[in-house]
């Protein structure tokens, strides 16, 4: 309905009230959020919190804290009133949970309430219910408002029928087991940020679950790690890495920020940001610059569209904080964040430098190949996939065989799952897919360190995919090796450490740890590309990047590019060798365009990372290709050199390490 009166006029306490609640009550969730935090201000160490219907028809929170006097039980639900700020200056040394002294005035705008407290020092408990209040104006509260009842030290507020007077904003809430959900993941939450609250959730009187709270002779950091068990599982939380700084450079003012928490390895990312958690001075926030550092740190252990699992915890002063952005006291704004990015993504980037990866080999069970007393013959075409090292030096010519095998059938379909799961010989470029595990068949559980892999030695070339290799010093552990996701990680890393491109040679015995250039390869052709408009307009935007990585190119007409030169890895551009070598170059250099303008690229790193991370994918050594002993050695070499060979480019392992107990595990020795 339009209003014809167009003079400005003051609003009704009780639209006042209402516009208030819609910014601050956004749900079930958003209730018991604020409830619980009101609770652990009040130094509680035990809350209780149940739900009826996901909350939206009843939410109770209860607590064991301070409790309320009769007078702050009759001023609590007036707007603006509040114990824990009293003056602006306090906005810049916030030390508490809550502060805003809106909620339960806009809770009691669109719910009914009631609140039963006793006090510290009181010897009574008093109980007051009130709303919901949309249609009417506010009174003033008095004590004839109050009723006595019997309690022991604390508080309970109970939430009756959210929102169930205002018809249009019930109709947009969630379903129920979507609110549930929202619930639990916020006591999750609280969970990890007070560790020494015992925290009980129920829904329809039945527990859903229950935290320990503090515990005689356990360390905070073991108890919040207990948290963390609960909170992902057992098998993620092992999987996790602990990291801490308290840095004297990471100072705003003198104050230092002080950063702990645990970060998942790149082998237990997921497809969403759910199980981030981030915890300032004990507040639950949420950060896209937080996450962003996070990412950045882990950059290309980590594959397109996936993001590690942090619980990080935040302490510093509160006045290089604003937590006063928005209602629901989510988001924050940090004084420096250029330093606070720099902190986190160093941490993280040297944490998972300095700890290693956790790439284990296959595993199988006994019963996935028992064989069965009814065979079946099965007619397999066998090629010469395996050649030893001997074999590699003198290569001989041999051709296929046809042998017959009895195989079960379950015995077929379970190697086959195994096969599917290492790799598709055909799949350059990662695919998401590949990460899917499928029945246990691979677990993680060893880590490499870099001194593991410092004096490999080829052992065999398998499929032309894998190189097998051992270490002389070590000859109890056996090492699998990806040769594409080795060689594109030791390329890009070698990008990545460039100053440009160079026509000229480079002393192979320089430190891989300096400046250097990158050498190209000049083409006595040119070579020339069409592209469309868009990645036309892509060329121009990164031709600076593709210069400095090694391809030299120019405008050629409308919508082509003529290369001169591109880039050398391991020796020379394995492409040229091929029959189709030319046309492959071609294609390569426009999926590098293509996959930059249509944005297939990953937000982990900035553009310069990504474009690395494709021109090393598309010129180093591919699945496929023969390589004979020199060429193994050589790739094993750098390997030893390589600051963090594995993983590949896009997160995919590229090294597994198996002992020999493993190997007699496979034969149940």
């Amino acid at each position: 309905m339009t209003n014809s009166n167009k003079k400005i006029r003051k609003l009704e306490d009780s639209v006042i009230r209402l516009i208030a609640a819609g910014e601050v009550v956004e749900g079930p969730s958003s209730v018991v959020k604020e409830l619980t935090e009101n609770s652990i201000d009040s130094g509680a160490k035990n809350i209780t919190i149940e739900i009826k219907n996901g909350g939206q028809d009843y939410i109770q929170v209860a607590d064991d804290g301070e409790g309320m006097s009769t007078d702050d039980l009759l001023l609590c639900t007036n707007r603006h009133t509040t114990s824990k700020i009293f003056e602006a200056s306090d906005l810049e040394e916030i030390h508490t949970l809550g502060f805003r002294g809106e909620f339960l005035a806009s809770l009691a705008a669109i719910a009914k309430l009631s609140i039963l407290t006793k006090h510290v020092n009181s010897a009574q408990a008093f109980n007051l219910q009130i709303g919901p209040i949309i249609n009417n104006k506010f009174q003033s509260l008095s004590l004839r408002d109050l009723q006595k009842k019997q309690r022991t030290q604390g508080t309970t507020i109970e939430v009756f029928n959210l929102f169930s007077d205002i018809p249009a904003r019930k109709s947009f809430m969630k379903s129920p087991k979507s609110d549930t959900s929202k619930i639990i993941e916020l006591i999750h939450s609280f969970r990890l940020a007070s560790p020494t609250v015992k925290f009980t959730l129920k829904q329809d009187r039945q527990i859903l679950f229950q935290t320990q709270g503090v515990l005689e002779k356990q360390s905070e950091s073991k108890n919040i790690f207990n948290g963390l068990i609960q909170v992902l599982g057992k098998d993620t939380a092992k999987n996790l890495i602990e990291i801490k700084i308290s840095d004297k450079k990471a100072l705003i003012e003198d104050q230092p920020w002080i950063v702990s928490g645990w970060i998942g390895k790149p082998s237990e990312s997921r497809p969403t940001r759910q199980h981030q958690y981030f915890l300032l001075n004990g507040r639950l926030i949420k950060s896209k610059i937080l996450s962003n550092a996070i990412e950045q740190g882990y950059g290309t252990f980590l594959a397109r569209k996936q993001f590690p699992i942090a619980i990080i915890f935040l302490t510093g002063s509160p006045k290089n904080v604003d937590v006063n952005v928005h209602p629901a006291k989510l988001e924050v704004r940090f004084r420096d964040e250029n330093l606070i990015f720099s902190l986190i993504t160093e941490l993280v980037k040297n944490t998972l430098m300095n700890q290693g990866v956790s790439f284990s080999p296959i595993t199988y069970k006994k019963d996935e190949l028992t064989v069965k007393n009814k065979t079946e013959t099965i007619n397999i075409v066998q090629k010469p996939l395996l050649r030893t090292n001997s074999e590699v030096i003198s290569p001989k010519t041999t051709t296929a065989s046809v042998s017959e095998m009895k195989i079960t059938k379950d015995s077929t379909e379970a190697l086959s799952e195994i096969v599917e799961e290492i790799y598709d010989p055909m799949v350059d470029i990662y695919d998401e897919s590949t990460t899917k595990k499928k029945g246990g068949v691979l677990s993680m559980n060893h880590v490499i360190k870099k001194s593991a892999v410092k004096n490999l030695q080829p052992v065999a070339q398998f499929r032309n995919l894998y190189i097998i290799a051992e270490d002389p010093e070590n000859p109890y552990n056996l090492y699998l090796i990806d040769q594409h996701a080795v060689a594109e990680r030791i390329a890009l890393e070698e990008l990545l450490r460039t100053k440009g491109s160079s026509d000229e040679k480079i002393d192979r015995n320089e430190k891989s740890s300096s400046k250097r250039e990158i050498r190209r390869q000049k083409l006595l052709v040119p070579l020339t590309v069409n592209l469309s408009p868009q990645s036309m307009d892509t060329f121009r935007e990164v031709k600076s990047l593709l210069l400095k990585f090694g391809y030299r190119g120019e405008e050629f007409g409308t919508n082509s590019v003529l290369i001169h030169s591109l880039p050398l890895f391991f020796g020379r551009n394995r492409l040229l060798r091929h029959s189709k070598g030319k046309e492959s170059l071609i294609q390569d250099f426009r999926n590098i365009l293509d996959s930059v303008s249509k944005g297939l690229i990953s937000d982990h790193s900035p553009l310069e990372v990504e474009i690395a991370k494709l021109i090393a994918c598309k010129n180093s050594i591919k699945a496929g290709d023969y390589l004979d002993h020199d060429e193994m050695v050589r790739l094993l070499k750098k390997i030893a050199d390589a600051d963090f060979p594995f993983v590949c480019c896009h997160g995919r392992p590229a090294i597994f390490e198996i002992n020999n107990k493993e190997i007699d595990k496979l034969f149940w020795r």
